[in-house]
């Protein structure tokens, strides 16, 4: 363990002599007395001399040292809160002795030891991302603020605990504007930290009721952007929705006992809400056995395919059917060609001008809504492993109703092959 923090560039804190519990928090009634004392304690031995009163428990106090060992901190914290969470739990402290930052929240590992989780999430500069690069075009001297919290928690197939650590961006200083948040991925095996991972930095969130109506309207960069900050790695925010995507996406619905299927409203609550500190109700247990023994996973860890078969849909199907918006589409939308010389020109209508043997290479897809001539579908489902992909379609042509597949083999972000042709989106 002291290698492993060494080499992340971590200070570690001794572990503390007794296991804490919920119960281990400091009683309201104590703690303005023991921050008064703690203030304006010359040293950390008097400072932890203010913990020897009645209602503070041997947990507490061996904490509160635990802290006051790290060389970066120097000094003690009070226990206000601890939540059990697995293997690995969360405590929030305060930090009388601090200038700025008093509350903070802390990872124990199983075996008692604590790290921060500001310094689990510290970085120097900005990560290249693209949200990041947007935030710094406009806000040159944005940075991260050190307000660490836990904002989501996931198991992973391989039973790895993740923690998803979230700091505020601010434009230049700590008390100026928030633009934007960044994401840290802690990840702990049998109580254990393996890997740290920055994600990237991202837009403030915007409201709940804005999330949903991206999410409703199959906004895919929104998706993406949710995804990872609720710990499944969607990948890059590029509206694209590819392998990592959908994987990530599946997982999400199968640690929520829903049917891996495409359709994105059944998940709008879960991913538009404040995430709760808790792994989904049919995500697999965390990993619990000795630190010594357990396993080292690769250095990048992602998401297993299921060892389970999927759990069984929710008895009671939904009163009507999704609409074509809920549907996660694999392509952008657009005009796609198979012919390059066949693509619209600036301010054309798809096909414009053009006779009806052209029709064949050529393909309009807007949301989850494709067209072509007189024809004219909804996608009601999306099928199958990337790159073969099927889509389930709704059709109406010259009055006529019918229900079409269409096969696609995906050869890129922008294009696939359907039949003889490979379609490739016209530049916008």
């Amino acid at each position: 363990m002291r290698r492993l923090a060494a080499a992340l560039g971590l200070g570690l804190l001794a572990g503390p002599a007794a296991a804490l519990g919920p119960d281990d928090a400091l009683p309201q009634a104590q703690v303005q007395l023991v921050v008064a004392c703690m203030q304006p304690a010359p040293d950390v031995e008097a400072a932890l001399a203010c913990l020897d009163r009645p209602g503070v428990t041997e947990a507490a106090r061996d904490f509160a040292r635990a802290l006051a060992e790290d060389t970066a901190l120097a000094a003690p914290g009070i226990l206000m809160e601890v939540t059990e969470t697995g293997p690995v739990d969360i405590a929030r402290v305060f930090l009388p002795q601090l200038a700025n930052t008093n509350d903070q929240q802390v990872l124990v590992q199983s075996d008692g030891t604590p790290l921060m989780a500001t310094e689990l999430a510290f970085a120097q500069g900005a990560p290249d991302n693209r949200a990041a690069r947007e935030i710094l075009s406009q806000y040159p001297q944005a940075t991260e603020t050190s307000r660490v919290a836990v904002t989501a928690i996931r198991v992973l197939d391989s039973g790895v605990q993740r923690f998803v650590l979230t700091d505020t961006v601010a434009d230049g200083c700590r008390a100026c504007a928030e633009v934007g948040i960044s994401v840290t991925y802690a990840d702990f095996l049998s109580g254990r930290l393996v890997d740290t991972r920055r994600v990237g930095w991202y837009q403030p969130l915007p409201g709940e009721a804005e999330i949903a109506a991206s999410l409703e309207a199959a906004d895919i960069a929104v998706l993406q952007a949710r995804l990872n900050q609720m710990g499944y790695d969607a990948g890059p925010v590029d509206g694209v929705s590819g392998r990592q995507t959908r994987e990530a996406f599946y997982a999400l619905k199968r640690d929520h006992c829903l049917p891996e299927d495409p359709r994105i409203r059944p998940v709008i609550p879960l991913m538009s809400g404040p995430a709760d500190l808790a792994a989904g109700p049919c995500a697999p247990a965390a990993l619990i056995g000795s630190a010594e023994d357990a396993p080292r996973p690769e250095p990048a860890l992602e998401d297993e395919p299921a060892a389970e078969a999927a759990p069984e849909p929710d008895p009671a199907p939904e009163p009507d059917p999704e609409p074509a918006a809920a549907i996660a589409m694999p392509l952008r939308s657009g005009v796609y060609s198979a012919v390059a010389e066949l693509c619209p020109a600036p301010g054309e209508a798809m096909g414009e001008g053009l006779p009806d043997s052209a029709w064949p290479n050529l393909l309009g897809i807007s949301g989850a809504e494709l067209s072509r001539g007189e024809l004219n579908c909804a996608v009601t489902s999306v099928t199958g492993s990337w790159p073969e992909l099927t889509l389930g379609l709704d059709c109406m042509a010259e009055g006529e109703a019918s229900e079409r597949n269409l096969s696609l083999t995906m050869a890129g972000p922008d294009s696939f092959r359907a039949g003889d042709g490979l379609f490739t989106r016209c530049t916008p």
